[in-house]
């Protein structure tokens, strides 16, 4: 962590690259936006937007079944990833498969409520 009042590189080098990936899948330049998504990936494997930004640009691409393979590596690295999880229950409904895309989505939207509820108490016991 950067002492206070200093300048954290490497958290601006972060959202800038996100920034150039979601520029990059905004214009329709689906490998480029992988290319960032996937440095982002290699850096820290655990980052919920960087698998998300991945599978989006392959989902572009038109890759769904390389894009729900990302987002379920995804969720082995994020397991109670509600993003994640949504992200893949849609394109498997999107390939025609219904029945794992509910059983995805139904755990996403536990894991969903779960995060909520999280943030309710926290931001309740700060109140206190």
């Amino acid at each position: 962590m950067a002492p206070q009042g200093a300048v954290d590189w490497r958290r601006l080098a972060t959202e800038r690259s996100y920034a150039q990936g979601y520029a990059a899948l905004a214009a329709g330049d689906s490998s480029l936006a992988s290319r960032f998504f996937f440095a982002q990936i290699a850096f820290k494997h655990t980052d919920e937007r960087a698998w998300i930004g991945l599978g989006a640009a392959l989902e572009q691409a038109e890759q769904p079944l390389k894009a729900a393979a990302c987002y379920r590596m995804g969720l082995r690295f994020i397991p109670s990833s509600a993003w994640l999880g949504f992200a893949l229950g849609r394109v498997l409904k999107a390939l025609d498969r219904p029945k794992e895309a509910d059983e995805v989505l139904c755990r996403a939207e536990d894991w969903a409520q779960d995060e909520v509820l999280k943030c309710i108490r926290e931001e309740m016991s700060s109140d206190a």
